[in-house]
């Protein structure tokens, strides 16, 4: 029976569900994409590099495509994904930002600097974009078509409604007790 390869299992292992490396789930965002087990999302950067000297991701077009191209971002489960590339990203605690995508982003870690850079932009885009955006939908929803049978039952309570309140008024005075019939 063999164990796993000395000094751990690979980055591929660490980065990838068991059943089959790079497949659908793997994508955290998009159209299609179902959601992954949160086994399969599990990304460590720990020792990816055993050298002196650790190789970084450098976040810089992705800082710049959050602030020039914000419509190509969206917010979903806590992840800030980005549509086109199915890259997504999430900022942790004391601005830890964590990667998620099907290729070999996932590898390198975010250099410390560029991840606070990062986290001060995501909450920018949060605040300056995103809850806007949530709240105009919000608000737009407000004003939608209802669906046909709803807004069919609306109208006829409204109609029922009113021809009570005309059906009753010529019967008494306003003020005036109600006597009991007999």
């Amino acid at each position: 029976m063999e164990g796993p390869p000395p000094g751990g299992p690979s980055a591929a292992e660490r980065n990838f569900p068991r059943t089959g490396g790079l497949h659908g789930t793997a994508f955290p965002c998009g159209p299609r994409a179902p959601r992954p087990a949160e086994e399969d999302l599990v990304i460590t950067h720990g020792t990816v590099m055993e050298s002196k000297s650790m190789s970084y991701l450098d976040v810089t077009p992705l800082i710049s495509a959050l602030r020039n191209t914000p419509e190509e971002f969206e917010l979903a489960g806590g992840w800030l994904c980005h549509v086109r590339s199915w890259h997504s990203f999430r900022v942790g605690s004391e601005d830890h930002v964590e990667i998620r995508a099907a290729c070999n982003c996932v590898l390198l870690a975010v250099r410390p600097e560029q991840e606070r850079e990062f986290a001060a932009g995501f909450r920018d885009w949060q605040n300056a974009y995103w809850r806007p955006l949530e709240i105009n939908r919000e608000f737009a929803s407000h004003f939608g078509r209802r669906p046909r049978a709803l807004q069919w039952l609306i109208d006829a309570t409204g109609a029922l409604h009113r021809w009570l309140l005309q059906r009753g008024r010529g019967r008494r005075e306003i003020g005036a007790p109600i006597a009991p019939t007999a």
